[in-house]
């Protein structure tokens, strides 16, 4: 009979344990969070976010994440960082990044708002693919000194910016963006005779063409381009009557000056430059554009 009895206080005894609750058990690779201390909670982003609640691994929902600030690609950065991010509500810049492409570290970006893309100081890369998805800039988009940078390929779905500028790409042949509609300015190069730079920022471009979609440009400033030869864009624009606003066309030594003197006429004279291009008198005086 005692060991019946033994054998019965055991039995309630474990019965009593497997009802209690289970304690928090620390994610893998983390801890509870216990103590009375607020947990981090790591997104498949890469983000953390504070939480109160028992620790849990959060997944986030694809293309969901609005990320507010200067988003910065450099040297450094965890690429994963942004693989879930829709929005910008500041800023991207891609400075010094050392890959060669960008494919796969911005697969949901749509839009950046209120700020603006910078790609610069890269050595490596050749196009922009990865960034497909990108439909609006509302700031401006800027391109300088990347050593390999060919085209914008990977822009071809961007179809609002406020301005644009390019300058020292040396080997950038191709700016095309086909789905741009509006674009506020457009700045090619730097000013050629800054003496204190001693730089032209010329790119590689023979001529400036393509921008099918594009419907009004408010100011165009091309100076120090050593190859441009033609410029079919703003011709085609005067054609079908598009809006142009001012033109600034200087120190740009393979640019014959019939093919500026052609634009003359559609444009108001106060707002059109034009000096130092092939074949240009030396009479001819312009100040370097502002917005160069």
């Amino acid at each position: 009979m005692t060991v019946s009895r033994i054998g019965a206080a055991t039995s309630a005894i474990l019965a009593l344990v497997a009802c209690r609750p289970t304690p928090n058990m620390p994610a893998e690779g983390g801890g509870t969070g216990g103590g009375g201390e607020t947990s981090r909670e790591t997104t498949s982003s890469g983000f953390a976010t504070g939480s109160g609640e028992e620790s849990s691994t959060t997944e986030v929902a694809e293309c969901s994440e609005v990320f507010e600030g200067v988003a910065e690609l450099s040297g450094v950065t965890d690429t994963s960082a942004f693989e879930n991010v829709q929005r910008i509500e500041g800023s991207l810049r891609i400075r010094g990044w050392a890959g060669d492409s960008l494919e796969g570290l911005f697969p949901c970006l749509e839009e950046v708002t209120s700020g603006s893309l910078l790609v610069a100081d890269t050595a490596n890369l050749a196009s922009l693919r990865g960034l497909e998805a990108l439909r609006v800039v509302e700031g401006g988009v800027a391109f300088y000194r990347n050593a390999k940078l060919t085209s914008l390929e990977g822009l071809e779905g961007l179809e609002e910016t406020g301005s644009m500028t390019v300058a020292s790409n040396p080997v950038l042949a191709d700016i095309d963006l086909p789905a741009l509609r509006q674009l506020g300015h457009l700045d090619l190069g730097l000013c050629a005779f800054d003496s204190k730079t001693a730089q032209s920022g010329t790119n590689g471009l023979v001529s400036l063409g393509g921008f099918l979609s594009l419907e009004s440009l408010g100011g165009v400033g091309v100076s120090g381009q050593a190859d441009l030869v033609a410029l079919p864009l703003l011709y085609r624009l005067v054609e079908k009557d598009a809006a142009l606003g001012t033109l600034s066309i200087q120190h740009n030594p393979s640019l014959p000056v019939e093919e500026v003197d052609g634009l003359r006429e559609f444009v108001d004279e106060p707002g059109f430059q034009s000096c130092n291009n092939l074949g240009e008198s030396e009479e001819n005086r312009c100040s370097c554009n502002p917005s160069g």
